[in-house]
């Protein structure tokens, strides 16, 4: 949500390159208060008559840091086969931040 970089600006670059990033503004209407904050959103829309559900979220994905360990094992039925054990180390987690030059979410918890 870009309404959230709000506080965050002088670490972001917005589209056109320039840092600190320009803030992201929403208008209920056109020459209206500019709404910065995304809990100024939702009194904006609850304000003009609108039901609003909202929650936070956050998103693991499988693409996280893990270690793969390579392991030679006996099968009955197939004699000795491979098998690969994967251990999970830290995970993406999509924040919403952006990091300064890509732009891209960078953030990784890592599992203890």
């Amino acid at each position: 949500n870009k309404l959230a970089t709000i506080d965050v600006l002088s670490e972001l670059s917005d589209e056109e390159g320039n840092r600190p990033a320009k803030p992201f503004v929403v208008k209920m209407e056109s020459g209206g208060k500019a709404i910065y904050r995304p809990d100024e959103l939702i009194q904006a829309l609850l304000d003009n008559g609108h039901q609003v559900n909202a929650c936070a979220t956050t998103r693991v994905t499988t693409f996280g840091l893990r270690l793969s360990i390579k392991e030679d094992v006996e099968d009955e039925a197939n004699g000795k086969t491979t098998k690969w054990t994967h251990i999970p180390l830290g995970f993406d987690l999509r924040t919403g931040l952006q990091h300064p030059q890509t732009g891209r979410n960078v953030s990784c918890v890592i599992r203890c």
